[in-house]
């Protein structure tokens, strides 16, 4: 996640394209956070808007927004449509998503069938008390042999990886609501406030109400 700043001395358009957690490329590519348009990717996104119209975000300020109701709403939109539209826009998507692959450096490939399945457990239980006791069992692997192998995939421990994912959501959650630091710490399940604050420092380098006001 990182945060972008923009200044702009005329119209200023903006486009997003929301990517799903159950499949998680992030963990396998580290991506450029931006790229130059070209004049057939404007003509993508045109095309795009024109086959899903009623998609637009309304309001652009994530104080004044649901963004998970308006998510929730496009998505059921969506599959009232029909098999040819999806093609459509499931084809634009990937080509513009694309452009960002062609340009994104592989991390290590995680050949292990198990450590996958955790890391989907922990990408969609986000906001629980993961342990891992839990994840190994799920795995069907004691606490040594599961810590072992997902060490050996991930290069750090399970438990440096769970915190590292709160931390990416928390750091989400503060520039995109109003949401108070104790609640964004409940919502995560740390045991503690102080432990929120001192975990996102030292990932971040920044406090969390300093992050949230740069």
């Amino acid at each position: 996640f990182i945060t972008h700043s923009y200044e702009n001395d005329s119209v200023f358009i903006h486009y997003y394209f929301h990517i799903y957690n159950a499949y998680d490329i992030f963990d396998r590519f580290d991506f450029p956070f931006e790229l130059d348009a070209g004049e057939f990717d404007v003509l993508l996104v045109k095309r795009l808007l024109a086959v899903n119209p009623e998609i637009e975000l309304k309001y652009s300020d994530p104080r004044t927004y649901d963004n998970f109701s308006t998510l929730t709403q496009n998505i059921a939109k969506r599959s009232q449509k029909s098999f040819i539209f999806g093609l459509e826009t499931n084809g634009i998507l990937n080509q513009l998503f694309s452009r960002f692959l062609d340009r994104a450096t592989p991390k290590q490939e995680i050949t292990d069938k198990r450590i996958k399945k955790a890391l989907r457990y922990i990408r969609e239980n986000i906001g629980n008390n993961l342990q891992v006791n839990d994840l190994a069992d799920i795995c069907n692997l004691n606490r040594d042999h599961f810590t072992r192998l997902f060490k050996k995939e991930m290069q750090c421990t399970p438990m440096q990886y769970i915190i590292r994912k709160k931390i990416e959501k928390a750091q989400l959650i503060l520039v995109a609501s109003e949401s108070s630091i104790k609640d964004i710490a409940y919502n995560l399940s740390f045991d503690n406030v102080t432990h929120f604050h001192r975990s996102f420092k030292k990932i971040t380098g920044l406090s969390p109400i300093t992050y949230k006001n740069q």
